[in-house]
């Protein structure tokens, strides 16, 4: 991934040992602060279980963000047709 630029590896609040952040109440307000973080221009996303519910609305909504998306492992979570839960 070396060539790829810049590696930044993102841990979400609440998750892994990492202190909840009061303000994240929602899955939209993670894919805010998520949006937040992000390098400026396009990224490479390469996500994993719930960081793929993130990485597929962060495609669909802010294309010039994401040059392109990988989903590492299922959705956790997430059937298989419901795109209500992706928005």
């Amino acid at each position: 991934m070396a060539d790829l630029g810049q590696v930044h590896v993102f841990g979400y609040p609440g998750f892994g040992g990492l202190p909840a952040d009061p303000g994240i109440k929602s899955l939209d307000d993670l894919f805010g602060w998520l949006v937040e973080r992000l390098p400026p221009g396009t990224s490479h996303v390469i996500a994993q279980s719930m960081g793929g519910v993130l990485a597929a609305r962060l495609a669909l909504e802010r294309p010039e963000r994401a040059w392109g998306s990988r989903v590492a492992s299922r959705l956790s979570g997430v059937a298989a047709g419901r795109a209500d839960l992706v928005h």
